[in-house]
């Protein structure tokens, strides 16, 4: 359960008016902290108690993509102007794909590698004097996909990949003036009735629900995230899944390359 680790401080959470990123935010509320939410829509489209929390000038709602410029700044001024301080910075927003690459149009690749790498980059390094001044938190939300090459979704895999080189690189940059930069790779997370991915030309796609043994709830993901906060930890890899995940791809990729080739050519022959 989530402890006081919020208490009166401000959070950025990209990607809050649904999924992953709405109950973290909704739990960084529970526990007494300021929020700036985000997510593409309209704040009438928020849920009933995030409005009352933006009414009551606890939370703040930036509506935009968050790959584009002026959103990002808005986030941290919005954090700046409303709090007069920046502790934590969660990127969750991200966006999949699903296609062989010879398939996909490079409009598609693009789009996932600006949302998942390109928009993240951007939003920290406006965030980072704010965070250095507090001595605060950026935490990049992985995958699974971080540890290998997924077949049919390259790109995703190849945005996920990326953010593990730029936690490890601010870590060791950041050392010295005492910022906590974690990494979560999180297997596979419930679904949200809304939860797309695009195909190979671009079209959103519903994402089926996941097998419930081997899914995180949101609230478990959200709790998770709360202690590796807490706890300033540098990388966590949640569940059995993840775990074997990383095992197979680190200690027995050979075995696990023709486990995932096998499993590629199944789905092409159906």
């Amino acid at each position: 359960m989530p402890t006081s680790f919020y208490l009166n401080k401000t959070v950025i959470v990209t990607g809050s008016s649904r999924g992953l990123g709405k109950v973290v935010a909704y739990q960084a509320l529970q526990s007494g902290g300021n929020v700036i939410l985000h997510g593409r829509g309209t704040e009438d489209a928020l849920d009933d108690y995030f409005k009352d929390q933006i009414a009551k000038g606890k939370a703040f709602y930036v509506s935009g993509d968050v790959e584009q410029m002026e959103t990002a700044q808005q986030l941290v001024s919005t954090a700046i102007e409303r709090f007069g301080r920046l502790d934590v910075l969660i990127n969750n927003a991200g966006i999949s794909n699903k296609g062989a690459f010879l398939e996909s149009a490079i409009s598609v690749v693009n789009q996932v590698i600006q949302t998942n790498l390109m928009a993240v980059l951007q939003l920290t390094h406006l965030a980072l004097p704010h965070i250095v001044q507090s001595k605060g938190s950026i935490l990049f939300i992985s995958s699974l996909a971080a540890f290998v090459g997924l077949p049919g979704y390259m790109p995703y895999s190849v945005s996920k990949m990326a953010l593990r080189a730029v936690s490890e690189s601010l870590n060791i940059e950041l050392k010295r003036q005492g910022i906590h930069i974690g990494i979560i790779y999180f297997g596979f997370v419930e679904n949200d009735n809304e939860k797309y991915t695009l195909n190979p030309s671009g079209h959103k796609e519903k994402v089926p629900p996941r097998n419930k043994l081997i899914t995180f709830t949101k609230e478990e993901a959200g709790f998770c995230i709360e202690k590796v906060l807490r706890k300033r930890q540098k990388r966590k890899t949640p569940g059995i899944t993840g775990k074997l995940f990383y095992c197979l791809s680190n200690y027995a990729s050979f075995l696990f390359f023709k486990m995932l080739s096998r499993q590629y050519e199944k789905q092409q022959a159906n």
